[in-house]
């Protein structure tokens, strides 16, 4: 009599535990074949990217670069009272709507002597970003900003 050929593996009536787990992982995952392939969308309701195909900007254009100037600038031009002779770097994040709305601005990294504060303030006043795209569509990006002190001596144009 034979035997029908089976996709199963035949393990021996006393194999342990280990050795069936080590079949399994062996054998690989199970892919069903279709007759035609399709694209299954998926929805990313409320899903905050950190890295995207093209990241959010101003609406003036370059980048991240022209963002942490923007934020020197109106830390510089504020009148808030903050340490000028402080050396470091404040880290603030802030997540960008796929509307380019500010939200959810804070300070990871602190340095001190009031730079956080005033950091925080100018994040809090920038205008409405250009959204990142991820696969052509707009979404929310969270964005690092490192904001290097001692401040520039001059306030940075946007020209440069």
């Amino acid at each position: 009599m034979k035997m029908k050929s089976s996709p199963f593996v035949r393990l021996p009536k006393l194999a342990s535990r280990a050795a069936l787990l080590v079949a399994v992982a062996l054998a690989g995952p199970a892919v069903a074949q279709t007759a035609s392939p399709q694209e299954i969308p998926v929805k990313t309701i409320g899903r905050v990217y950190l890295s995207v195909e093209q990241m959010p900007q101003l609406p003036t254009g370059g980048g991240n670069e022209a963002i942490i100037q923007t934020i020197q600038n109106s830390v510089a031009k504020s009148g808030m009272r903050f340490d000028k002779t402080a050396k470091g770097t404040v880290y603030a994040t802030v997540t960008v709507g796929s509307d380019g709305q500010l939200r959810d601005a804070r300070i990871v990294r602190a340095l001190g002597g009031g730079c956080d504060e005033a950091v925080l303030a100018a994040v809090k006043k920038l205008p409405r970003l250009v959204p990142g795209r991820q696969a052509g569509q707009p979404v929310a990006v969270a964005l690092s900003l490192p904001v290097p002190f001692p401040l520039p001596a001059t306030p940075v144009s946007k020209a440069e």
